[in-house]
């Protein structure tokens, strides 16, 4: 485990986010017996310490990052002129116009707010090392005249860019298993779903490279045919392995192989998990879960009680703790690392949500909407992980019924399902 400079047990962000409203008005999901042991468990020494991190020492502690104030403004700006596919010509290149002197401008401003940040955390830098810090960010002129519509419709933007104070959390459950995670992930150039600075990252150990034997006994135990389990293992080549963590992005809490979220109603996919694991495996669910602070709902939602406080949160209120409190992104990692159970739960999940095979669309022709099964245009394992992909990332197909319409009058197929033998092109456009 690394040292770390001014290292301080964090209580802070539990009390802070303590609030007797949080408090389940019926049966709480923790009794008073399980919120004792928790609250024990972690008032052991050395349990959970936070601190600058070493680098801070040589460079000084404050760094410049995208605000989500700035990410979120982006965002909605340049979601408001989504073009849909069947839009005439003349609508696509009037947005498509707006969007780049938008963007152009956009651009603009990103560039100086950095500069501008840069100039301050140097400064920061300076009086916290006492000596002259030089700042790592290009100096760039103001932006031009914001243009006057995207000024009428979203106003000013907010600080784009700031200096921030980034911490190094270390979690050590005592067992053998520790873990570190940085706040301030360092995001790309204006991305448009970042949401919290506080937020950690872990990508974990992808499944690609774990042993062969142990993978393949986790998806017979999830009971996933051999073809079925090649899809979901390409598709979690896009995401991350089943020790993954994200809490700084639209997903809000994110786990897992492929990123089951909570979004804003503080359960969705990942609460599913969570309730699989709990009913298929009660006892281990206490182990790896409950008997340090996290939970589920019988209704999906995530529980988690503050080990300080003793308060319990549940919901959106529960994925908000977790987020400020970095033992709870550490609970998810160690059970992605040592628990078959969880990781047998997330596979069952994610075939149960995002296998589309037997998923139904609706596809436009001949003036009605004919039903198309999903595996009955994509027979390729290939084919099957777009679509898959796409169903993990959006929840959605997309424009799927609109292209397989269009190959359908282009070519003069009887039915959408002869779609089937243009699979190639549909995966390509997908």
């Amino acid at each position: 485990m690394k040292s770390m400079k001014a290292l301080v047990v964090v209580s802070l962000a539990s009390v802070a986010m303590a609030s007797s409203s949080s408090i389940p008005e019926n049966q709480p999901v923790f009794d008073a017996n399980l919120r004792a042991e928790i609250m024990t468990y972690w008032s052991t020494e050395g349990a959970y310490n936070a601190g600058l991190p070493d680098e801070a020492a040589k460079t000084g502690s404050w760094r410049v990052r995208l605000t989500p104030e700035g990410s979120e403004w982006i965002h909605t700006a340049l979601k408001s002129l989504y073009v849909p596919k069947e839009s005439a010509e003349s609508l696509k290149q009037e947005k498509a116009e707006i969007r780049k002197r938008w963007q152009d401008w956009i651009d603009e401003r990103i560039a100086f707010d950095i500069g501008q940040a840069g100039i301050q955390a140097a400064s920061l830098n300076s009086a916290e090392l006492g000596k002259p810090q030089k700042a790592d960010q290009k100096q760039s002129p103001q932006p031009g005249q914001m243009p006057q519509d995207l000024k009428q419709e979203f106003g000013e933007p907010p600080l784009l860019y700031d200096v921030f104070q980034p911490f190094q959390h270390v979690i050590d459950f005592h067992d053998g298993v520790s873990f570190s995670f940085n706040t301030g992930v360092n995001v790309r150039k204006g991305y448009r779903y970042f949401r919290n600075l506080d937020g950690v990252m872990s990508p974990g150990s992808r499944v690609r490279n774990l042993p062969r034997e142990d993978v393949d006994s986790l998806f017979r135990g999830a009971g996933i045919s051999e073809s079925e389990q090649r899809v979901m293992e390409a598709v979690s080549l896009l995401e991350g392995g089943f020790d993954a963590i994200n809490t700084y992005d639209t997903g809000y809490v994110s786990i897992g192989f492929i990123q089951f979220a909570c979004l804003t109603e503080g359960g969705h996919s990942l609460g599913q998990v969570l309730l699989n694991m709990k009913q298929n495996n009660p006892d281990q669910f206490v182990e790896n879960f409950e008997r340090m602070g996290l939970s589920v709902t019988s209704d999906g939602l995530l529980a988690a009680l503050d080990p300080v406080t003793g308060i319990e949160f549940t919901g959106f209120d529960a994925a908000r703790k977790i987020i400020a409190d970095k033992r709870f992104p550490a609970i998810f990692k160690r059970a992605g690392q040592v628990s078959q159970e969880f990781r047998m739960a997330q596979l069952a999940v994610a075939k149960n949500l995002y296998y589309p095979a037997d998923d139904v669309i609706l596809v436009p022709h001949e003036g009605e909407e004919v039903e198309v099964r999903i595996g009955d245009v994509f027979a390729t394992e290939a084919g099957l992980a777009t679509i898959m992909e796409r169903k993990v990332q959006t929840g959605k197909f997309g424009d799927l019924p609109l292209f397989i319409a269009d190959l359908v009058a282009e070519w003069g197929l009887e039915h959408p399902i002869d779609a089937a033998e243009f699979e190639y092109e549909l995966v390509q456009v997908m």
